[in-house]
């Protein structure tokens, strides 16, 4: 226009331009130029993906006619909308929304995470949305671009219910309660009769809390037996008399005399020793046997895993006669211990286990192996992953000496 200076026209595109002059593509490309009339050329502005998604941007277009510019600018924007939109789903059949990846790798991966989350919901009952983000996460198992709400909305075998700050994930046809039940009950088959206070200290062991314990017991009378405090399932309440004529003689372990001393004169050849058997007796107490019938079996002579069990001084578990005997006759050989605080104090028995394991470390060949025998998470976490962290092969709960 003859009314605009060339300074003017130098910085703006004019809007009546024929439209061959300034395609669309231009918009949509790397920065080309735009002749306006005799003057130089003049750099046309990179194209602006905020420009997109923020209408209300301006663009670099100042011309009299504002509303043929408005028009034009919604054009544009709302095209190129469309070419975004439609190229995300142009081939649903072929890629994974939710990442750049093929459908099979993007497959495997949701049944990992859906795999970790049926696990966590089958030992949990109903648990948070926060609490199965966080597993998701730590565990790099979140679908990339997906949130964790909408990852459990697709799985057909999920559900969340609740208020939307509190959303809650279960499997579809299985509640919290039956979860606990199970929880609770493989408890009380490892531990047997139980105080209700010895069943919350083992409970919070696994790192669980159930509020209403008492509650669940009572109210799953089919499964649990409540008496005076003390609870047992109902399979194990036999009557006294039942009790005497079924059960065979069994020996108190105090009553053992096992040896309680660590020194290296007292302990076999470190040379000899193989494994390491590291027994918590508060929770394990069932598994003495076990082990001691595991580090006989290739005879006394062929011996090679010394086994430390650990309690405090008032734990008194029975054992069957022939356990007792074994037991007595790895300990004479120096292959048994029982090791205990001086004094009984909260998780006393946990910190004796976790010098001994260190004095141990220091003394045996890198080469053997330390096995933990406990339910108790927190040692799990701190004792096995610390030898590990050392070099040292070490193992938790293994099913060969449950079987």
């Amino acid at each position: 226009s003859a009314t605009h200076s060339a300074a003017h026209l130098h910085r703006t595109v004019a809007l009546d331009t024929p439209r061959s002059a300034v395609p669309f593509g231009l918009l949509c490309r790397t920065p080309r130029t735009v002749r306006a009339g005799p003057f130089e050329p003049t750099p046309f502005p990179p194209f602006d993906w905020g420009t997109l998604l923020y209408p209300c941007r301006e663009l670099e277009v100042t011309h009299v006619h504002g509303m043929q510019a408005s028009l034009r600018k919604m054009l544009v924007i709302l095209g190129a909308n469309i070419l975004l939109v439609t190229s995300a789903f142009r081939f649903p059949h072929r890629y994974c929304h939710s990442r750049l990846m093929p459908l099979s790798m993007c497959t495997e991966h949701h049944e990992s995470a859906l795999l970790a989350v049926n696990e966590m919901l089958e030992d949990r009952g109903r648990t948070s949305l926060a609490a199965v983000g966080e597993l998701l996460r730590r565990n790099n198992l979140l679908p990339e671009g997906t949130s964790v709400s909408d990852f459990i909305r697709s799985q057909p075998g999920l559900t969340l219910s609740g208020r939307p700050n509190n959303l809650q994930v279960s499997l579809i046809g299985q509640t919290r309660e039956a979860a606990l039940v199970r929880l609770v009950s493989e408890v009380l088959n490892e531990a047997g009769t139980l105080s209700i206070q010895e069943l919350k200290l083992k409970l919070s062991e696994r790192g669980r809390s159930i509020p209403g314990l008492l509650t669940l017991l009572r109210r799953n009378s089919d499964s649990f037996r409540v008496d005076s405090g003390v609870a047992q399932l109902t399979s194990q309440a036999l009557s006294s008399e039942t009790i005497s004529v079924a059960a065979p003689p069994m020996v108190r372990l105090q009553s053992l005399g096992l040896g309680a001393e660590m020194s290296s004169d007292l302990l076999p050849n470190s040379e000899l020793v193989e494994e390491v058997l590291l027994l918590d007796l508060d929770n394990k107490a069932h598994m003495l046997e076990k082990s001691a019938s595991y580090a006989l079996r290739s005879g006394h002579e062929g011996c090679r895993t010394l086994v430390l069990g650990f309690c405090c001084t008032s734990h008194n578990p029975r054992l069957s006669k022939q356990g007792a005997e074994m037991c007595r006759e790895l300990s004479d050989a120096g292959w048994l211990r029982l090791l205990a605080p001086i004094h009984d104090t909260k998780n006393a028995a946990d910190f004796v286990m976790a010098f001994w394991a260190g004095w141990l470390h220091e003394r045996l060949q890198l080469s053997t192996r330390f096995v933990m025998l406990s339910t108790d998470i927190h040692l799990d976490r701190t004792v096995c992953d610390l030898l590990a962290a050392q070099g040292r092969s070490v193992v938790s709960n293994p099913e060969s000496l449950h079987q």
